[in-house]
């Protein structure tokens, strides 16, 4: 008898290029929802600031500078403003940062040459590093500013006696 004839090999599937490679666009089995940002509140700038002025009072400044240090950069005013005094306040703390304290402040005075924290702040550190013609000015900007300024007035009375006896060259002035 006859062989019964070969099988025949069913024809090959049509190649389809994945869908990414597809020139048409994939249809969505089910609608998406449009894209929402979700922000985590512990990261806003504003939060920060509160995180940092805590870690301040609580006298751990290293961590205070280290919330304020990468969120300055970023913030807009008034709370970098906010955040760059405290920044300077906890670099006043470690005698080898005041020269970054220092820098912190002059930068807030550029912006904003009237800003009195700023200008007592820095008074204080020029007065405590013992740089009274400094500090006299600042505070003596401070009274310009704002005439009457208590703080500012007592600084610079508790300033001139220095003066005049830095300047003395000895016990015979006057004659």
């Amino acid at each position: 008898p006859p062989s019964p004839p070969a099988p025949v090999a069913p024809p090959p599937a049509p190649v389809t290029p994945p869908p990414a490679l597809s020139s048409q666009p994939p249809t969505p089995a089910v609608a998406k929802e449009p894209f929402t940002s979700v922000i985590d509140e512990r990261l806003m700038p504003g939060r920060i600031l509160q995180v940092a002025a805590g870690l301040f009072e609580a006298g751990d400044y290293w961590e205070t500078i280290q919330q304020l240090e990468p969120m300055v950069r970023r913030a807009e005013e008034p709370t970098r403003a906010r955040a760059r005094m405290l920044l300077a306040r906890a670099y006043m703390k470690n005698p080898q940062w005041r020269k970054r304290a220092e820098g912190v402040l002059q930068s807030v005075l550029d912006e904003n040459p009237r800003d009195l924290a700023a200008c007592l702040v820095l008074a204080g550190l020029y007065r405590d590093a013992n740089l009274p013609a400094r500090a006299r000015a600042l505070y003596r900007k401070v009274v310009d500013i704002q005439p009457g300024h208590a703080v500012a007035l007592e600084a610079l009375a508790a300033l001139e006696p220095q003066a005049e006896t830095a300047h003395a060259p000895s016990g015979l002035t006057g004659l």
